[in-house]
């Protein structure tokens, strides 16, 4: 569980400050998967939200491993909050226009065997707050998929018949 000092702490870190509602969530939530599955729509998309980023621990998708990422594009001042499944990252401002919420814009480069990488970022206006950001969200039904429901619910014959007819 995280706590207020923490957080405040991480605020001092980075040089910025974090506004009110979204240390609540952090308090309460710190991150990850929801049960459910939230889509927002933006620019004629709909984007699924896959992961609210966790302050701590700080593993390879939390806070800080986003913030280092934006960081070597040359963007300072937003803190990366949500990642969609299309990779792109929702962005709190955390030193002007504190709490106002972002979504990034990346321009890729083909790297080796067409692998695509960042080369800039912008940030196009999502929301003014967190609590707005929210608001947007969508709650869609979990795809149907058999083989999540045999897992849930079946048995291992149910399964080995389901991969048997391949």
């Amino acid at each position: 569980m995280l706590t207020l000092e923490e957080i405040h702490g991480f605020a001092a870190e980075i040089g910025g400050r974090l506004a009110k509602e979204y240390v609540e969530f952090l308090l309460t939530q710190n991150g990850g998967r929801a049960d459910l599955w939230f889509c927002l729509a933006w620019k004629d998309e709909i984007e699924t939200v896959d992961i609210f980023r966790p302050l701590l621990p700080t593993f390879d998708r939390g806070i800080r491993r986003g913030l280092k990422d934006l960081r070597e594009l040359g963007m300072d001042g937003f803190l990366p909050i949500a990642s969609s499944l299309s990779g792109l990252e929702v962005c709190i401002s955390c030193r002007e226009n504190i709490g106002a919420i972002f979504i990034t814009e990346y321009v890729y480069k083909i790297v080796f065997r067409g692998d695509r990488v960042p080369a800039a970022v912008t940030m196009a206006p999502l929301a003014p707050s967190f609590t707005d950001f929210l608001k947007m969200l969508v709650e869609i039904p979990d795809p149907y998929c058999r083989i999540q429901e045999l897992g849930k619910k079946g048995t291992p014959a149910n399964l080995d018949q389901y991969l048997a007819e391949g």
